[in-house]
């Protein structure tokens, strides 16, 4: 079944379970129930952020499905755990923009979507918290770093995302967290523009491997 007739099903009869395949919703009973989605404080070096819930197996799954595999229609689900997030920063920057993190252009080829701004904007139909269209993009297109270590992740990153002025305060938002090589990118950039960021939510957190 192609992409495309996968976002179209699920945009009006949802098929099949994300997770599991189960016929019958997007995502099934007995998979919801496998969700660790206890929000955990993330801190990576100079930036701290929070994560809706552990990259385990079952959110792996889910991440997958919306990112690669055309079920988009998952995004209202996975910003549903992003909104609470949201909400630490909103009490004392109630003026703060959201930016997503900006998806290399090999990616966007393959996926023939940008999941970050498509997960922000989910997010901003949930919290009345707006976008910053095009505020974060890249310079110069970096590797993918999934095969990439701690040092490795940084070096391939660094000195690779401009940014544009803005006269309020930014949460970065992204899917995973692991290194956070690519939120510190993020942040770097912004800040150069004069950009204050006050921190980041993402669906999951996992650890590098090495």
């Amino acid at each position: 079944m192609t992409r495309l007739r996968l976002q179209l099903l699920d945009a009006f009869v949802p098929t099949s379970c994300i997770c599991c395949s189960a016929v019958g919703s997007l995502i099934c009973a007995g998979c919801k129930a496998l969700f660790d989605t206890v929000p955990r404080q993330v801190t990576r070096g100079p930036i701290s952020g929070w994560a809706a819930m552990d990259l385990h197996s079952a959110a792996a799954s889910a991440i997958i499905a919306f990112k690669d595999r055309g079920r988009t229609a998952t995004k209202a689900w996975l910003a549903s755990g992003l909104a609470p997030l949201l909400q630490n920063y909103l009490s004392q920057h109630p003026n703060v923009a959201l930016v997503s993190m900006p998806v290399r252009a090999a990616a966007l080829k393959r996926r023939g979507f940008d999941h970050a701004r498509t997960l922000a904007l989910a997010l901003q139909a949930q919290t009345g918290v707006s976008v910053a269209k095009g505020a974060l993009t890249f310079a110069r297109q970096a590797s993918d770093q999934r095969k990439l270590g701690v040092r490795g992740r940084s070096t391939n990153l660094a000195d690779s995302m401009v940014a544009k002025p803005l006269n309020r305060p930014v949460v970065l938002v992204d899917d995973v967290v692991t290194t956070g090589a690519t939120l510190l990118e993020g942040r770097r950039a912004l800040m150069q523009a004069g950009v204050e960021v006050i921190g980041f939510v993402t669906i999951a957190e996992t650890l590098a491997k090495s």
